[in-house]
């Protein structure tokens, strides 16, 4: 049972590391796209 609990636990944390990573991907791409917008002279950001 304990076992079960640690394994489950491990689980959510690797989850939750994953979804940051994509969190952080999808903000660095909406970063990239407004940062080359503005630097071909849309300055409207």
């Amino acid at each position: 049972m304990l076992e079960n609990t640690v394994f489950h636990t491990e689980r959510w944390k690797n989850g939750k590391h994953g979804i940051m990573k994509l969190l952080q991907h999808i903000m660095w791409i909406t970063l990239r796209k407004k940062f080359d917008k503005w630097r071909y002279g849309d300055r409207t950001l």
